[in-house]
């Protein structure tokens, strides 16, 4: 059956030089190459009726036919290149020339579907064609979003379907089977709580979609959460809700999309851990430094929480605090104060004594103030 792609490989030469082609030797050719991949069809048929399954014969004539394709899709870029004589016709001979071996190549693939390599690179022709599906199903997709969220999400997607991507990482029949389901379902998904990131992202971790943009992705939105945290206790208990939703998702086929990296799941499951690993260091750590009295859990003071915010606040106010977010210095506060009122202050309370108009506190803020004057100036 080699000699089948000798006569392939055959036609393909004589088209050289492509002044000498004329159309009528160009239909001829195309035509003897029509008849010749029916040809290969019936005989790998008949070798399997007689011989049994011979995987190695359809991957000889699946990476033969591949390589050919990729061959004849440089001389078309070559020729476009170089503004060759006859390139318009040399093209379009060329391109239906590869049409036919896609042709050979599905026929191949849907009768010998157990030995045909899905991960092996798909013909340019497939590819191009692939591409423009998926991009029309995301542009479905695009038009459903509506947040940055979304969009951010979106754009991991566009750059993976972009043709020039799926050349990049050798796209196969796999490849671009995954991506058109993965569309698919996320344009079917319906999401009643209303928070369609969450929805998009779980089915993308469902189905395995293990690209490092992605993963980065997700890791980012997690750092995200945990920074958002008022206190430790909450990032813990945001972290252990992450990684319990993770948990609960069930990939839907066990194959990941890019087969040489780990599964998505397991490795946002494992970055969770590290994370939850890091904040149970970071509290050792702290307990230990307290235990040999290397810092104080937190400083006692004689204001109240209206006393203590307003002092805070004046300190902001002339310049000596220079954070900028009161989020965060009403968060420093609460983590490292006690007042004579409480040991721990609630943070709405603080925020509330901040922000009021009135002048509780006031008193007692310019007594200490006057304190600080009088012996500074007995200094100077």
């Amino acid at each position: 059956m080699d000699d089948e792609l000798g006569n392939i490989y055959s036609l393909y030469q004589s088209v050289n030089p492509i002044a000498d082609l004329s159309e009528e030797k160009a239909k001829r050719i195309l035509e003897d190459l029509e008849i010749i991949s029916a040809r290969i069809i019936d005989q790998l048929h008949l070798s399997e009726a007689l011989n049994g399954n011979n995987p190695s014969v359809i991957a000889r004539y699946q990476r033969s036919l591949c390589i050919l394709d990729d061959s004849i899709w440089e001389e078309i870029e070559n020729a476009s290149t170089l503004k060759e004589k006859h390139t318009e016709f040399k093209q379009q001979f060329l391109k239906k020339f590869s049409g036919v071996l896609l042709k050979l190549t599905r026929e191949i693939r849907k009768f010998f579907p157990e030995n045909f390599d899905e991960r092996y690179p798909a013909p340019m022709l497939h590819l191009q064609s692939e591409a423009r599906h998926l991009d029309k199903k995301l542009a479905k997709l695009s038009s459903q979003a509506v947040s940055d969220a979304e969009n951010e999400l979106l754009s991991i997607l566009e750059t993976t379907i972009s043709l020039s991507n799926l050349r990049s990482i050798k796209a196969g029949f796999f490849h671009l089977g995954f991506l058109a389901d993965l569309l698919g379902a996320m344009n079917a998904a319906e999401d009643s709580s209303g928070n369609k990131t969450q929805r998009w992202k779980n089915l993308m971790i469902e189905y395995g979609f293990n690209s490092p943009a992605f993963y980065s992705y997700c890791c980012m939105e997690i750092i995200k959460k945990r920074d958002n945290c008022q206190d430790i206790i909450e990032s813990y208990s945001e972290l252990y809700w992450i990684k319990k939703r993770l948990q609960q998702l069930v990939p839907w086929n066990g194959m990941p999309f890019h087969k040489a990296l780990p599964d998505i799941k397991i490795s946002l499951l494992n970055f969770v851990d590290a994370e939850i690993s890091h904040l149970q260091s970071l509290e050792k750590i702290g307990g230990d430094l307290a235990g040999y009295g290397q810092i104080n859990e937190n400083f006692r003071v004689s204001f109240s929480v209206k006393e203590l915010a307003y002092f805070i606040h004046l300190q902001v106010e002339c310049g000596i605090i220079l954070e900028e977010k009161p989020k965060k210095i009403h968060q420093y506060v609460i983590g490292h104060y006690s007042t004579r009122e409480t040991e721990k202050i609630s943070e709405k309370s603080f925020k509330n004594a901040y922000y009021a108009k009135g002048s509780d506190g006031v008193k007692k803020v310019i007594e200490k103030l006057s304190q600080m004057l009088a012996r500074a100036q007995a200094l100077s």
